[in-house]
């Protein structure tokens, strides 16, 4: 091991001093729960019919908010639900099904079209959708597509020619669509996105794509036609055994820090799991699906878009900011400075994501209801030998705020790198977990 005992006095003197503050300041209670493990655990999330249809790698469960109502930790919501990172949409499909409306908000543009995509499940004619799988049956892929190879190099690394080929054939039949399908294209864009993957020698891997990959591909057009089969049978359950409630949801493509485009007093619940402090860019990591479906088409445009997103990696030139201070934070930059860390902007991006957190929670404040309940689902980081309490300098931030922070759900543990775990004394790595915030608003 490899660990030093400074590291280790560090890590448990900075959790120890924002429980203190916590418990003192606003009586908040530390419970540790097994409950939602599940709800919260992507694996599981796979497995939910619509959901299914697109999978974010961090997705929870569209069922956690019945199963945090049935825990008594929030009130049923009856005036609307937000989610400002919406992802995969699980949020909105929860809210869905139990009746509740939803607003959804996100600053990339593909998951904003997953998102809608799922949440206008009952619009969908299952007639309609079987006349176009018989389409594409017959859809002869072996023709030259009218439509250009994407400019980014990653998918003549990524593909083969003749793949790539079908994949242009498939969203060219999807592009030319009647006007009286234009309700379908998105769907189908959202099935086609999701074999992208499958048929390609990547795999998305951490921070982005690795190539794992060297024999005989899928062919794109049985994968199309297969999650074509699931996305019927899944509206065939859905509709005809499990019959949710339905409720309306809208999606804007929108920034959480500012949510201008947020109504304001329809919302008294807030439901979300914003980036995690891991380094991940999500326009890295789904790329493909961003160049291939043409929501940027050049890389000043995909660069301008990683610009907006959140502070939570380092593929951006951050500038350090400094719009919420509090002593520990200020403590764990400066030790990150003084470490040898194989990402010299990582003290920046630390303060730049606790920064955007702070601007997210302001914007949440000014748009929900007195009395609003706040769930976010996050993780703790580790970088240069210490564990970083996201979990409560979030709530930490949110009482400067304005919001109460109730309770910590602390779920279950989570992985790192093998570099960082080497670092970690055995016993600091229960600091390490995915938890669950709830914080009222005053």
């Amino acid at each position: 091991m490899i660990y030093s005992e400074e590291r280790v006095h560090f890590t448990f003197e900075i959790f120890k001093r924002l429980e203190r503050e916590l418990s003192s300041k606003c009586n908040t209670r530390f419970l540790y729960t097994h409950n939602f493990e599940k709800v919260i655990n992507p694996r599981y999330a796979k497995k939910v019919p619509i959901h299914r249809w697109y999978i974010l790698k961090e997705s929870y469960s569209p069922y956690l908010i019945e199963e945090l109502v049935k825990a008594k930790v929030v009130r049923m919501p009856t005036k609307g639900v937000l989610d400002p990172f919406v992802g995969a949409g699980s949020t909105l499909l929860g809210s869905q099904w139990i009746g509740t409306p939803s607003i959804g908000v996100d600053i990339v543009p593909f998951f904003c079209l997953v998102s809608k995509v799922k949440t206008l499940w009952k619009s969908y004619n299952i007639k309609v959708l079987k006349e176009i799988y018989e389409k594409v049956r017959r859809l002869d892929v072996e023709k030259e597509p009218n439509l250009g190879f994407p400019t980014l190099s990653t998918f003549s690394r990524v593909y083969d020619a003749r793949i790539l080929r079908e994949l242009l054939v498939i969203k060219e039949f999807i592009l030319d669509l009647n006007k009286d399908l234009e309700l379908y294209k998105d769907l189908l864009k959202v099935v086609l996105a999701s074999i992208l993957e499958p048929t390609s020698r990547a795999k998305k891997n951490g921070k982005g794509l690795k190539i794992v990959r060297k024999g005989p591909l899928e062919k794109p057009k049985n994968a199309f036609l297969r999650k074509l089969e699931e996305v019927i049978n899944d509206l065939s359950v859905v509709h005809y055994f499990l019959r949710p409630k339905y409720a309306s949801a809208k999606v804007l493509n929108d920034d959480a820090r500012q949510l201008g485009k947020v109504p304001k007093g329809e919302t008294d619940l807030v439901v979300f799991s914003p980036p995690y402090l891991n380094t991940f860019d999500y326009t890295e990591v789904y790329k493909l699906e961003l160049w291939f479906l043409d929501f940027v088409k050049s890389r000043n445009e995909w660069y301008e878009l990683r610009r907006k997103t959140f502070r939570s990696h380092n593929l951006a030139k951050w500038a350090r900011t400094e719009y919420w201070s509090h002593e520990v934070l200020n403590k764990i930059e400066d030790y990150l400075r003084k470490q040898e860390l194989w990402c010299e902007e990582i003290p920046i991006i630390v303060r730049g994501y606790f920064d955007d957190m702070y601007l997210t929670l302001k914007a949440l404040y000014e748009v929900t209801y007195d009395e609003c309940c706040v769930v976010i689902i996050v993780g703790n980081s580790a970088y240069g030998g210490i564990i970083i309490p996201v979990d409560l300098l979030i709530m930490r931030s949110a009482l400067e705020v304005g919001f109460i922070p109730e309770k910590l759900l602390i779920v279950r543990e989570l992985g790192t790198s093998s570099q960082q775990l080497r670092l970690l004394r055995r016993d600091m790595r229960k600091l390490l977990r995915e938890s669950i915030i709830v914080l009222r608003k005053r």
